[in-house]
């Protein structure tokens, strides 16, 4: 199984201030940790280790567009499993003064790798320990 402990460990990492680089290497210790690439059979069945990779995947492709324009991203948010646009955009219309994802990202961060940060601060975060501790 997964070592919680360590996990919650690794991934306390992301709240300490840093920059895109450093989070993306917390991402990839975490996966280590949790042996993402060649998981147990006993994690492959478990219904809430599926879920963790969906965040996991989701997380992974997002980083991967950290050169790409805002357009780029929010399609990609719209089309992500973990149904990113949603909640975004609901924080957005809730939490903000901006009228679209899109305007918040331009608007409140200085560059697509910092809101990619404040994502896996915030909302992978979240995620990643709540499934964690449903395994």
């Amino acid at each position: 199984m997964v070592n919680l402990e360590a996990c919650r460990s690794i991934l306390d990492k992301f709240q300490q201030p840093s920059n895109f680089e450093v989070h993306k290497k917390i991402l990839e210790e975490f996966l280590a940790e949790i042996h993402f690439e060649d998981p147990s059979d006993e994690l492959i069945d478990n219904e809430s280790f599926q879920k963790l990779s969906e965040y996991v995947e989701d997380s992974q492709e997002l980083m991967s567009l950290v050169d790409e324009d805002i357009d780029t991203i929010a399609k990609f948010l719209r089309d992500s499993s973990t149904d990113m646009f949603t909640f975004l955009d609901n924080f957005v219309y809730d939490d903000t003064e901006r009228d679209t994802v899109e305007e918040y990202i331009e608007e409140d961060f200085n560059s697509t790798s910092d809101f990619l940060v404040h994502l896996l601060k915030g909302y992978f975060y979240t995620n990643f320990i709540y499934y964690l501790e449903k395994i």
